[in-house]
């Protein structure tokens, strides 16, 4: 089957990217031929461009969404075309499969950009009436799909993905793939770790607080290590981080090399991963297959990725996370329990 894709997720080095890349890859291998479609009309320049030229980049991509690219793909001749990332053309000459990853320009607006999130909430049900099918990857996110998008009623299918692919962790010290990190006052190497980008979708100021909760609880010792490069809006997290006085105790690392990354996984005390809402979860399933335990929010489908295989704590409560966190790392049972359980729960996702 010739299968044409809307591929500009690829320049995401997380969440679409890491799908789509695996999707073409999968695709690939079960000898369909793929062929990618992409635009370069990203934003150059400022890290915040004006308005007007928000606009203006804006309306070249939607042109090059509902022009460029059914043109493209009625040139190529492909049999279907594939959508993974919420946007596709309105009248297109292949039948369209629009994938649907979650609805957070319906459930949390106010955590992405304002014009962004209205173009979703406007394209994506006009997009879900016409497709021919529409997949999600979670079962959370399917259901909230069937309430709050009617057009898409009877053609939703959920089709979970696999572990992203992060190399096995490196062994000794002083390998330059293994972080540099500094100790607070008290020493010792055992730490919590955040990996996403950092928006305020992702929680990064309440799970701080909790942090400092946690410390304040009996583990003084320990340190918050944060993966993930700065997103939309991101928070000013070093100003809460200094109102807290954890100067000493969180390291913002930014976006990281798969190595180290895994480096970190394989060390750390636990995956702190509280967000507000997601469709998925990748560094869910990072963490279990790396022998992590994950301390992770009970609702959307964070509760379903993780299943029986992690702590749930309230998202939106400091306390309840500081607690969370401290019944796996001040438990070894308990953690020992969650890891065993965590690469068990890994195995049932495959590509």
């Amino acid at each position: 089957m010739r299968i044409g894709i809307e591929a500009n997720a690829l320049k995401n080095e997380a969440g679409t990217g890491v799908l789509v890349r695996h999707l073409i890859r999968e695709l690939r291998a079960r000898d369909h031929e793929v062929i990618e479609f992409r635009h370069d009309l990203s934003s150059k320049g400022s890290s915040r461009p004006s308005s007007a030229r928000r606009w203006m980049n804006g309306l070249r991509q939607v042109f090059w969404t509902q022009v460029t690219l059914p043109l493209a793909a009625a040139r190529r001749r492909v049999d279907v075309l594939l959508c993974p990332a919420y946007v596709g053309p309105l009248l297109s000459p292949a039948p369209v499969v629009l994938m649907v990853l979650d609805l957070t320009f319906l459930v949390e607006p106010q955590t992405g950009d304002r014009l962004y999130m209205r173009y979703l909430q406007r394209l994506v049900p006009a997009l879900a009436q016409r497709a021919r099918r529409v997949i999600t990857i979670s079962q959370s996110a399917a259901t909230e799909i069937a309430r709050l998008i009617p057009a898409a009623a009877g053609k939703v299918d959920v089709a979970y993905p696999g572990t992203p692919t992060l190399p096995s962790p490196t062994s000794g010290g002083g390998n330059e793939d293994t972080p540099t990190l500094p100790s607070p006052p008290g020493g010792g190497g055992k730490y919590v770790l955040m990996v996403g980008t950092r928006e305020p979708r992702k929680n990064y100021a309440r799970a701080i607080q909790a942090f400092a909760v946690f410390r304040n609880q009996g583990f003084p010792q320990w340190r918050l290590i944060i993966a993930g490069g700065p997103g939309w809006a991101a928070d000013d997290l070093a100003q809460e981080i200094d109102r807290l006085g954890l100067g000493d105790a969180v390291t913002i690392m930014g976006k990281l090399p798969a190595a180290t990354l895994s480096n970190l996984y394989r060390d750390a005390g636990a995956l702190f991963y509280p967000s507000l809402y997601e469709g998925f979860g990748f560094p869910i399933l990072e963490a279990m297959t790396s022998g992590c335990p994950v301390v992770t929010s009970n609702r959307s489908s964070m509760a379903e990725v993780g299943d029986a295989a992690v702590q749930l704590v309230d998202p939106l409560d400091p306390e309840s996370m500081a607690e969370g966190l401290a019944a796996v790392v001040g438990n070894g049972t308990r953690r020992d329990e969650l890891v065993v359980k965590g690469r068990s729960r890994a195995a049932d996702f495959s590509w």
